[in-house]
């Protein structure tokens, strides 16, 4: 992510960087489907030549002001299919299993930094139906984040 100027989300990705789907054949469908987070969500773009989309209203990730009045893919099947759905009402919730969420806390070990504490001790206090192992691994996390910053300071 890093060697494209993209180092989290929530940044619109520069059009001349290239995906996936622009670097192979046309011979190949390229699809995407759910969250882009990289700009322009309600928009197929990049190369990909199947897309549906699931995210509304990433206002600050629109380049065109045009954009601001579409809706996303899933939003307009749920409308099409008779649901009531208003603007900011949540669409999805999305549950990882316990090993994804595992593997997340362990990235942010080494590579978490402030901003992710609040969501990292979330999981360290247990408030749901996390497991010990989880906890266990949400409270190394925070203590690694912590560790880290303070040593950032320092230097």
């Amino acid at each position: 992510p890093h060697a494209t100027g993209m180092p989290r989300n929530k940044l619109v990705m520069r059009e001349e960087v290239a995906t996936i789907a622009e670097l192979v054949s046309d011979a190949y469908l390229c699809g995407y489907y759910g969250k882009w987070h990289l700009g322009d969500e309600v928009v197929a773009q990049h190369g990909f030549s199947d897309w549906v989309s699931v995210m509304d209203r990433l206002w600050e990730e629109y380049t065109q002001d045009t954009y601001l009045s579409r809706f996303s893919d899933y939003h307009q099947f749920l409308v099409a299919d008779g649901e009531q759905v208003e603007a900011g009402q949540p669409l999805l919730l999305i549950s990882p299993a316990e090993e994804q969420t595992w593997e997340a806390l362990r990235a942010l070990y080494l590579l978490g930094d402030l901003e992710d504490l609040p969501l990292v001790e979330r999981f360290a206090q247990g408030g749901g139906a996390e497991s010990a192992r989880i906890r266990q691994q949400a409270a190394a996390t925070a203590q690694a984040i912590r560790r880290r910053a303070q040593s950032q300071q320092e230097n």
